[in-house]
């Protein structure tokens, strides 16, 4: 029989047919619920929810999805939801995401919104906001900064700064606003260059 199968017909070129060769383990997971998982290199969409799991290894969390109290490695979130100490490493996060009460190192961050969280060794730049949060050595860029504490040589850019502390850090061409009704920021060992303040 496995003779039989193997003959060739008019289109083929050879005897033996090359086959494509499929490696690695990648999942589209769309429009599903996860708890309690580990998902490894794949694909989260359209509705999904994740819960008290594992997201690690060059996965993508797209479109409207929520993460809720997981670990997200080396990954890729896109107009999510991300809630609940979470913890996100190596990651880029854009697309008007929400970020809640999350552990966020060494990534990117882009048009999101983060709020509660701690964010160190990161990027913030394109329009995100940062509120209730503590930032560590890390880059804001054209972003707003309000009710949160700045430290560890980080650097804001392009950026406005309501009602919160900056310590240790250097601030660029940004906005600070004291005037609003939150009791105003504090500058400790900042250099600045062209920033403007309200009073």
């Amino acid at each position: 029989l496995g003779s039989l199968l193997d003959q060739p017909n008019s289109t083929d070129d050879e005897n033996n047919m090359d086959l494509p060769v499929i490696t690695g383990n990648c999942y589209l997971l769309d429009n599903s619920t996860h708890d309690n998982s580990t998902i490894d290199n794949s694909s989260i969409s359209d509705n999904s929810s994740i819960t008290s799991s594992t997201v690690k290894n060059c996965s993508t969390v797209v479109s409207d999805s929520t993460v809720d109290n997981s670990t997200l490695d080396n990954s890729t979130i896109i107009q999510s939801n991300v809630d609940n100490s979470s913890t996100i490493d190596n990651s880029t996060i854009s697309g008007d995401s929400d970020v809640d009460s999350s552990y966020i190192c060494s990534s990117q961050v882009d048009n999101s919104t983060i709020d509660n969280s701690t964010i160190c060794l990161s990027n913030i730049g394109d329009n995100s906001t940062i509120d209730n949060s503590t930032i560590l050595d890390s880059d804001i860029d054209n972003s707003t900064v309000k009710h949160s504490n700045v430290d560890n040589e980080s650097n804001i850019d392009n950026s406005t700064i309501l009602d919160s502390d900056i310590d240790n850090s250097t601030v660029t061409d940004s906005y600070f606003d004291n005037t609003t009704t939150g009791g105003g920021s504090n500058f400790d060992n900042v250099t600045s260059d062209n920033l403007t303040c309200v009073n």
